[in-house]
């Protein structure tokens, strides 16, 4: 969570603090959160900037956990505060989901990201993207849950085509 302080610089709260809120509800079966935000760091290998979008949904069969889009988001800002790869912070957020909310059925992240090193090195190929995703539970395990996911991830960024 960030808070501005009386100079109008930010502060970040603790994202452990944050994760360590969740709580606990009785929702609807097959209830979903998500979301759906940017997403930025350094690549380890070439230590030019990654920029994009990464989308996770959350499955709870039986409505047992509650998970904000507040903590959503300060796992992504954790994990992408450091030099990084692509699909090791994609794997981070999907490891930390799990940990700090253990009563999930599924989770499933992905991202899409323009490299830098793509576009000024190697292939410049200004226009590629890469994409990860990371299923877990019953969306690594129902190939229809997975599609599911990846059909809802394609009708926001086509609503979001310019991002």
């Amino acid at each position: 969570t960030m808070q501005q302080d009386r100079n109008g610089e930010c502060e970040v709260e603790d994202p452990d603090t944050v994760f360590r809120r969740g709580r606990m509800s009785n929702g609807k079966d097959g209830h979903t959160c998500e979301l759906y935000t940017s997403v930025g760091t350094v690549c380890e290998h070439h230590i030019l900037p990654f920029f994009g979008k990464v989308y996770i949904s959350l499955l709870q069969n039986g409505g047992r956990a509650e998970v904000t889009r507040e903590e959503l988001s300060a796992i992504v800002w954790k994990h992408s505060r450091q030099l990084q790869l692509q699909e090791r912070l994609g794997t981070q957020i999907a490891d930390d989901i799990e940990k700090f909310f253990p009563l999930l059925d599924g989770v499933f992240v992905c991202m899409s990201a323009y490299h830098h090193c793509m576009r000024a090195r190697g292939a410049e190929k200004t226009s590629a993207k890469t994409l990860s995703v990371i299923k877990r539970g019953f969306y690594e395990e129902n190939e229809a849950a997975a599609m599911d996911a990846v059909q809802k991830y394609r009708g926001i960024v086509s609503k979001n085509h310019n991002e």
